[in-house]
């Protein structure tokens, strides 16, 4: 996950475990590294300096990187999560990389900016919000009922069990956001 080329070429030659489109399979590697690719081709810039020029900057989101710089080392935060997990992410390879379904690295500041761009408009979130068509169906890969948007979790009503809802079980139908 470390390696974009190695990313890419593996998902160059993976072979689909269901039809496209046919359920809901979350795996936040494999997206991220797809669109980064697609974001990568078309433009012809590296991903982080089009997410900076697109997103971060007309936002002043000044302190956040996809991949942190070396010199924003010592304020990082260690994630907390099972172990397995844990040690892989927590590697300096892993934080220092460009892993875009997973490799930001912000302040609370600039998270509730971004957050508050999607809800007064300045950031279109027409697409990121709307319910997709996974609406209670199983995720293939989370092993639960989740309501997707396009780019986010959806709070509200969930047939998961209390302890595993990903917005937690009185979240609003209108809450969007990642567990």
């Amino acid at each position: 996950m470390s390696s974009w080329d190695r990313s890419i070429r593996a998902i160059e030659v993976a072979r689909p475990r269901w039809p496209p489109g046919a359920v809901p399979a979350y795996h936040y590697l494999t997206y991220g590294f797809i669109l980064g690719e697609l974001v990568r081709r078309v433009t012809g810039m590296p991903v982080p300096a089009y997410l900076r020029a697109s997103l971060l900057e007309p936002l002043g989101l000044g302190q956040t990187f996809l991949g942190l710089p070396d010199d924003a080392w010592g304020r990082h935060v260690p994630i907390r999560g099972v172990p397995p997990v844990r040690a892989m992410l927590n590697r300096r390879a892993s934080w220092t990389s460009v892993i875009p379904g997973a490799g930001v690295a912000t302040t609370a500041r600039d998270l509730a900016r971004f957050y508050q761009g999607l809800l007064d408009g300045t950031v279109d979130a027409t697409e990121a919000v709307r319910p997709s068509t996974s609406e209670g169906e199983v995720d293939r890969v989370l092993r639960l009922p989740i309501r997707w948007a396009q780019g986010f979790q959806l709070g509200g009503p969930s047939a998961a069990p209390a302890a595993r809802q990903p917005l937690g079980v009185g979240s609003s139908p209108r809450a969007f956001g990642h567990n």
